[in-house]
């Protein structure tokens, strides 16, 4: 097996859980607070994206491995796209495979870059991240987004904004990882 680290290259600005939503749900009427409100909601969405360990919303990403193989997971939710697939050759320079050499398998959880079977392997440099792919996952619209992930998000600001504390109770937390726990893909 590959090593594999994975960094959110560009992070996503879309909230999950419209604001106008979440002021309901709290019973604010006003705009005074409308940035605090969502400070509080990409909190909540970090929250249970790292417990998930899916991007709810449309965010780039860049998996680096040290070396191909036949198919390579892309973890962090719904993959719209590839970006790239580039490579450290044995020579240090950096080559960029054809997206006629591989396919986008995103019928699988997780999705996956899939190399052609007449493709073979390009030598490459031995370093951690001598092949670099880059992808978009998550939702390009928040009305996709499930009831468990909106109720666990709403429970979260619930108790950021009643308690004014940048991190949510443990109570709170246990209760919302209980609602999100059924649609958990990956289990650790």
């Amino acid at each position: 097996m590959a090593y594999q680290q994975f960094t959110r290259t560009t992070p996503s600005t879309a909230l999950a859980v419209d604001r106008a939503k979440i002021k309901r749900h709290l019973k604010i009427e006003h705009t005074a607070e409308d940035d605090d409100i969502d400070d509080m909601i990409q909190a909540a969405q970090r929250i249970v994206e790292n417990y998930l360990w899916e991007t709810l919303m449309q965010t780039t990403w860049t998996l680096a491995q040290n070396c191909f193989e036949r198919e390579m997971e892309l973890l962090h939710g719904t993959v719209s796209s590839v970006t790239s697939v580039k490579y450290i050759d044995a020579d240090g320079t950096e080559q960029e495979v054809s997206s006629a050499n591989y396919d986008l398998i995103t019928l699988s959880v997780p999705a996956m870059v899939r190399l052609k079977d007449n493709v073979t392997f390009p030598l490459t440099d031995v370093r951690p991240d001598a092949i670099r792919i880059i992808y978009v996952a998550g939702e390009t619209d928040n009305s996709n987004i499930g009831p468990e992930i909106v109720s666990a998000i709403k429970l979260i600001v619930g108790d950021l904004e009643a308690n004014r504390t940048d991190e949510p109770s443990a109570e709170v937390l246990s209760k919302a990882y209980d609602i999100l726990h059924p649609i958990r893909k990956f289990q650790f």
